[in-house]
């Protein structure tokens, strides 16, 4: 894995026409040297060690205490149209806070420069758990929901938080506020 080094995203390098990648092998505990070229510049660096992507560190485990939403068919389609409707604050993670309240769901936004969350209660929500509050990308949450995901389940406000399916799952990591 090449660390997140500031020079990869310097706009002389990252427009310098095409790249090339070298990796070269690594010796004993130390992790290989990575060589990423482009017409005028050269980044030698070493990698991070260890394996990528680490998924048992994102994928929730069962045994944990959750709480679990399911959603009727009429909460999915209010939060569909709720989340393309409700005010951004322009950050590139387009953050929606999903807050869970006394066995209730609301859904909520902040606009541009408000300190305010705007909020929309989901009916049709079955709640099992303890009350939480989470923040998401609302890309990710609207694309659990395009994908048929009706089940949510969340540990803690920087958790990720599991959609169980019938033969698919799909985790999306929470944006820490």
């Amino acid at each position: 894995m090449v660390p997140p080094l500031k020079f990869l995203n310097w706009l002389p390098f990252v427009q310098d026409g095409d790249w090339s990648l070298a990796v070269g092998s690594s010796k004993g505990e130390q992790p290989p040297w990575v060589q990423i070229q482009s017409d005028h510049w050269t980044l030698l660096t070493q990698a991070i060690k260890g394996t990528y992507p680490d998924w048992r560190q994102v994928v929730p485990d069962p045994e944990r205490k959750m709480t679990k939403l399911m959603l009727s068919p009429q909460a999915v389609t209010l939060m569909q149209e709720a989340l393309a409707r409700l005010p951004d604050d322009g950050r590139p993670e387009h953050r929606v806070r999903l807050v869970v309240t006394a066995g209730t769901l609301a859904l909520g936004a902040q606009g541009k420069g408000s300190q305010v969350w705007t909020q929309i209660p989901v009916p049709g929500v079955t709640v099992d758990g303890a009350d939480k509050q989470i923040t998401l990308d609302r890309t990710y949450l609207s694309k659990a929901l395009r994908f048929g995901f009706t089940e949510l389940e969340i540990e803690g406000e920087e958790d990720p938080v599991l959609f169980p399916g019938v033969g698919k799952n799909m985790v999306v990591g929470a944006i820490c506020t």
